[in-house]
């Protein structure tokens, strides 16, 4: 496993936040559903690779804590929403991948976090 800051934790910090950055850059360029399918893809992995640290980190929180609750609910929510691909509304489908992208950039500052607290300082 490579112990560089850009694969912290299994995790390719570096491509996730270039995923993140193209997501959130997205309406400023022309629309092409091969690369907004893409994306979505590539969006949904990095949220897959990071879910598992932040679920621990999420609980291994004080339970009652307003940020555990925070933490849980948005949680749940990017757990539960996800999963969905895209559909045949252009505007929607680059909400949602847009939507996506927000919710990796949340895990990511959840998984650095953990990291921290692990003893590992990557991010």
């Amino acid at each position: 496993m490579d112990s560089s800051p850009a694969h912290a934790g299994c995790v390719d910090v570096d491509k996730v936040h270039r995923s993140i950055d193209q997501a959130l850059t997205f309406r400023s360029s022309p629309l092409r559903r091969q690369q907004l399918e893409e994306l979505g893809a590539a969006l949904r992995q990095h949220k897959d690779a990071l879910l598992p640290r932040a679920q621990e980190h999420v609980d291994n929180m004080w339970r009652g804590s307003l940020e555990w609750y925070q933490s849980r609910s948005t949680l749940d929510r990017v757990v539960s929403s996800g999963g969905y691909l895209l559909g045949s509304a252009a505007l929607g489908d680059i909400t949602h991948v847009m939507q996506l992208a927000r919710d990796c950039r949340w895990l990511l500052e959840l998984h650095a976090r953990a990291e921290r607290a692990a003893g590992h300082d990557y991010a």
